[in-house]
């Protein structure tokens, strides 16, 4: 698929009419990591949906930190279960992986290190661990137990199907089949 091509049209059509009514977005035609301007020029109105699209066609197209906005996306949206979702989420990874790779990362270098470690004690020290302040505590406490007072079926007890005999005889006799139909159709 001609991925460049689309975009272009995409983006074509978007420069041509005014802009939609009803909620839309800024996007940059060429982005500003690419070196890109905020100039009118550089900006194109888009529908959230257009906008998406955008970001997904020039990851195809070009890949790179394309897919770190793809994932982006994604995950505003919740597309944590699909396939775009875990190819953005790989590539990303990659991404990552490959620019904190080497001792030359700012994040390794010692002086970072240890500057970081003097910022989170000068934290602790100036707010105090607020996991072991006795207010804090007691209020996690208390809404831990009106939680559970008010949702102690949803996991125990009758409401919980494993806790029902007939489901798990029902649970146990389907596992059962699908196995034995794996077995057959491996067997042919």
């Amino acid at each position: 698929m001609d991925y460049k091509r689309i975009y272009e049209e995409l983006i074509g059509k978007a420069k041509c009419r005014k802009k939609p009514a009803g909620y839309v977005e800024k996007h940059h035609i060429i982005p500003k990591w690419q070196g890109g301007s905020n100039g009118p020029s550089n900006l194109v109105w888009l529908t959230a949906r257009e906008h998406y699209i955008a970001h997904l066609l020039l990851a195809k197209w070009e890949g790179g930190r394309h897919w770190s906005a793809v994932k982006i996306v994604c995950e505003i949206l919740g597309f944590r279960d699909s396939r775009l979702y875990a190819r953005a989420r790989e590539e990303s990874a990659k991404l990552t992986s490959k620019r904190m790779k080497g001792d030359k990362h700012y994040m390794k270098l010692p002086e970072y290190r240890k500057n970081q470690a003097e910022v989170m004690r000068t934290r602790i020290r100036e707010r105090g661990n607020i996991s072991k302040r006795p207010d804090v505590a007691k209020k996690i406490s208390e809404y831990k137990t009106k939680w559970h007072a008010e949702n102690k079926n949803n996991l125990i007890g009758e409401i919980n199907p494993m806790k029902n005999p007939e489901t798990v005889a029902k649970s146990i006799a389907t596992r059962k089949r699908n196995r034995t139909l794996k077995q057959k159709e491996k067997e042919q």
